[in-house]
């Protein structure tokens, strides 16, 4: 498992200790080569994760935990290059006990063909039908207690399966107390859905690499339990396979153990619209569920802290949480793992694969520090990231060409959104008004950042200047007679006829056009780049087009009943997305989140800690809407409803030191009351 992976980078085993300044490896501290209690070649988990866990509980070592045992342990290896151990910047994550809520499926499974590992011997292995009489012994186990369900073993050397489910996403360990004999073989199976046969699918083929999504455990006699030491994972569904019964085994406990951030939901909002209340909170799990120590993609297939996807979950968090040391945790993350070329990769640890790095997300890197500062108003962490925002900038500057635009650098990966790829569409080595779109907003941003922290006048003007000449650029060479935004040029570097809605919204997000340029048959995108016509629909003050979207895309979703937000929702659905294999819980689908508390609420940062903010809601067609937004100095309470003769009125609380700006003027601090006539 010692091996780099978009969780870990492994190293030797050590213990590194800095106590008032003095730094040392314990001289006491010693190693015990694992053996053969967790044996070689096993197959891969994921290739982003590891290596499934294996292991053979009779060769563990009786008393190693409490030094009882007789074992020959070994002196540390003599570390001689250690990297600085920093403190947790962090709090410890929140422990949580789930019991299942129900057995989902029992059946009596076929001899495991030899060498047959458990992914492919779960999804492809004969079963036989549902034993009904078994689902219902198992029904005790949900509840909470002790229990002894007795399962014996049956003809054939066949084995035994259970599925269990949570109505919760977990992400976490799945734990089984159970007395059995020794030598019993028994796999761990994660997913998120079943199929329509009530079997689940943890991997999509043989090919040993790609996703097996279960572990193995191979018992020793007595009571015990069960379940991963090491990795993390993240499920709704655990299939638990016995295997190779020499007698019976007795089911006591059956607990999901959930890992995550300590996150207080200070953010709220409800409506007269149930669905939008039920999306909210679906999206509010969402991002529980993908924020453990980093924010990251998904808890169940990759676990990965992808930066483009940080895009959406920063200000997700920030009107969510309220909590920012999780949000300058990542940032810090994504700056550490700058390349020695000055890229940095999509993927936070970089396991120097190919195509990790993707040109657009280094430049949203400019968007997300503005995001940040302008709602936490940290300006310590701001100051400290401003000098590595621009060492991108300055790289992308660099790659300016004579038609006065930027290029994707060699060797990466040229992703903006799914809706592109999931249409056949890969940008590869071209000419996008996307990526300079972003390149634009990226130079605007950091002048507004280096203004408001108080660098110098003509560096501002430096990066306004840098973006205006590629606006001018992009009018030029992109925009069609019609108006309309190609999203790459043709090798004659004329604009293609393909276009988005997603290049249209970006025109005027960074100010390339007045309006947003509209025309039938543009691309939509997937859930996550929404998160920028979202915005756009904001400013527009046309909320009601951001519901109608909300309404179809999301709805469509949580009607399905699904606690967490899938990954995608427009081109693809669900866990049929991506080979079948698609994420049933992401953190970049969250953009509705931020979408009620600007656009319907209408409150957004007009400076950096909601110094001063707006108070502008677009109402749309709800009855009324409330809410809180989190700030560093409290919590900002507003609440609308409309009244029977046509007006609004508007209940507003503002936080001590805050300037709320409405359109009849400032509020200070403490509680105003105002109407509106429509």
């Amino acid at each position: 498992m010692n091996f780099p992976t978009f969780v870990t980078h492994g190293d030797g085993a050590m213990v590194y200790c800095e106590l008032n300044d003095v730094k040392t490896t314990f001289d006491t501290f010693e190693t015990l080569p694992g053996g053969d209690e967790w044996p070689e070649g096993t197959p891969l988990f994921a290739g982003q994760v590891g290596c499934a866990e294996f292991r053979d509980l009779r060769l563990e070592p009786v008393g190693w935990l409490d030094g009882t045992d007789h074992m020959q342990w070994l002196a540390p290896e003599k570390c001689e290059s250690v990297k600085k151990c920093l403190p947790r910047p962090v709090p410890l994550l929140a422990v949580t006990q789930h019991r299942a809520t129900g057995i989902a499926h029992t059946a009596i499974v076929e001899k495991m063909p030899k060498g047959e590992f458990p992914a492919e011997a779960i999804t492809f292995a004969g079963h036989g039908d549902v034993d009904r009489a078994m689902t219902t012994l198992c029904h005790e186990l949900i509840f909470a207690g002790e229990h002894n369900v007795v399962i014996g073993p049956p003809s054939g050397d066949r084995g035994v399966s259970l599925v269990f489910g949570f109505s919760e996403e977990i992400i976490g360990s799945f734990e089984l107390d159970v007395t059995t004999p020794a030598g019993v073989v028994v796999d761990f199976g994660y997913a998120e859905a079943l199929s329509d046969n009530g079997r689940m699918k943890v991997c999509r083929n043989r090919d040993p690499l790609d996703y097996h999504l279960a572990d193995r455990l191979t018992t020793r006699e007595g009571r015990q339990t069960l379940g991963t030491s090491i990795l993390q994972r993240g499920f709704r569904y655990v299939e638990v396979v016995f295997r190779h019964l020499t007698g019976s085994v007795i089911l006591h406990r059956v607990v999901a153990v959930d890992r995550r951030y300590p996150a207080t939901m200070a953010g709220t909002f409800f409506c007269s619209d149930m669905l939008l209340n039920r999306i909210w909170g679906v999206c509010a799990e969402t991002l529980g569920a993908c924020t453990t120590d980093v924010f990251t993609d998904c808890p169940w297939r990759e676990r990965a802290f992808w930066v483009n996807d940080f895009m959406v979950e920063n200000p997700a968090a920030l009107h969510l949480f309220g909590d920012y040391r999780m949000n300058a945790h990542a940032l810090s993350l994504a700056f550490s793992n700058r390349r020695d070329d000055g890229l940095i990769p999509g993927v936070v640890p970089y396991s120097g694969g190919p195509n990790l790095v993707l040109p657009a997300t280094d430049l949203q890197l400019a968007l997300i520090v503005h995001d940040y500062y302008w709602y936490s108003g940290d300006l310590e962490t701001t100051r400290k990231l401003i000098p590595e925002l621009l060492k991108t900038l300055k790289f992308f500057h660099r790659r300016i060409g004579r038609n006065d635009l930027i290029s994707p650098p060699v060797g990466t990966w040229n992703f903006v959104d799914w809706a592109y790829e999931l249409s056949g569409l890969r940008f590869g080595d071209k000419h996008t008004s996307l990526l300079n779109f972003f390149y634009v907003m990226a130079c605007d941003a950091a002048a507004e950042l280096l203004e408001a922290t108080g660098s110098s006048v003509n560096s501002v003007k430096t990066w306004r200047r840098h973006a205006e000449k590629v606006r001018k650029a992009l009018r030029l060479r992109f925009r069609t007679p019609d108006g309309i935004y190609s999203d790459f040029l043709q090798e004659d570097g004329t604009p293609s006829r393909q276009a988005s809605e997603l290049g249209q919204a970006l025109a005027t997000l960074s100010g390339t056009e007045l309006q947003r340029p509209e025309r039938p048959g543009l691309l939509v995108p997937e859930l996550y780049m929404h998160y920028f016509l979202l915005k756009q629909f904001q400013r527009e003050h046309h909320a009601q087009e951001g519901l109608r979207r909300l309404r179809r895309y999301w709805g469509d979703i949580v009607r399905t009943g699904t606690p967490t937000l899938w990954e995608a929702g427009v081109w693809t659905h669900g866990s049929a997305a991506f080979g079948g294999f698609g994420s049933l819980c992401h953190g970049f689908s969250c953009s509705p989140l931020i979408f009620c508390h600007t656009a319907l609420l209408g409150v957004r940062p007009l400076e950096p800690g909601f110094r001063r903010f707006s108070v502008d809601p677009d109402f749309g067609d709800l009855e009324f809407a409330r809410g809180g937004i989190p700030t560093p100095n409290g919590i900002i309470q507003i609440r609308w409803e409309r009244n029977s003769h046509g007006s609004v009125t508007l209940e507003l609380n503002v936080p001590f030191g805050l300037t709320a700006v409405t359109p009849f003027g400032e509020c200070g601090s403490g509680f105003h009351r105002l109407c509106w006539t429509i």
